[in-house]
């Protein structure tokens, strides 16, 4: 990476490090959420922080029954990993990993990670961001999923719905998927103590595609999500480059 474009990487991690509590970013996730609008004002708040327990809590019961390495989680699950050479994508969103419930596979983008590890190459676009390689945080934020997938009762998303439409006595309800995408970045974080929840992340890869629009996300970020005096509890797996 030129010198040029990683201090300028530099300067937006630094700049978006003092709003990015976990609450925050979580917050970030759930304003992007197809269903956002019809959650209550007075919901949004305890939504995030139920995310990011449940991701946390998730982690803490792994940890205790496998220890800490994705890899090795994935295979006392039964969870085949592949690492794909393909990109995989659609209209303005990246993705870099995904999970299949069917046949317990995590698949791997690696060309879209490993232009992500290229950044974080640079020391000092690592000592921002707090890690070397996204690999390990990718593959633990597609194991949430799973262990989500495999939890007694229903998942996550299905646990806090929104209502689409009443009909009499009729409703009909969606679940919330940015919960599960909240939780699986608070899982990764936890699992791996990392220094931010695995939202953070996105920062640098729409840097990468635009930095003006990276520069507009830790705008939003600072203006939607303050500083919260205590953080409470904390996806990467698609990421929104579009302008």
């Amino acid at each position: 990476m030129a010198d040029a474009s990683a201090d300028a990487l530099v300067r937006l991690l630094q700049g978006a490090a003092p709003f990015a509590t976990p609450h925050a970013l979580g917050a970030w996730l759930l304003r992007e959420d197809l269903q956002y609008a019809r959650v209550e004002p007075g919901r949004r708040e305890a939504l995030v922080d139920a995310a990011l327990e449940d991701g946390r809590s998730m982690a803490e019961r792994a940890r205790a029954r496998w220890g800490g390495e994705p890899a090795a989680i994935a295979a006392a699950c039964g969870v085949s990993v592949l690492g794909c050479d393909v990109e995989q994508g659609w209209g303005s969103s990246v993705v870099y990993a995904d999970y299949h419930e069917g046949t317990r596979c995590v698949r791997l983008f690696l060309p879209t990670i490993d232009r992500l590890d290229r950044h974080l190459s640079c020391d000092a676009v690592a000592m921002v961001a707090g890690l070397r390689s996204a690999r390990p945080a990718l593959l633990a934020h597609e194991l949430y999923h799973h262990l989500d997938a495999i939890r007694p009762g229903p998942r996550l998303a299905r646990l806090h719905q929104v209502t689409l439409l009443r009909l009499g006595r009729w409703r009909w309800t969606s679940g919330l998927t940015s919960l599960g995408e909240i939780a699986a970045g608070a899982f990764a974080q936890r699992l791996l103590g990392l220094r931010w929840h695995a939202r953070f992340l996105d920062l640098i890869a729409i840097h990468d595609a635009n930095p003006a629009a990276a520069a507009r996300a830790v705008a939003s970020l600072r203006a939607g999500a303050p500083v919260r005096a205590t953080s409470h509890v904390s996806g990467v797996d698609r990421l929104r480059v579009g302008t």
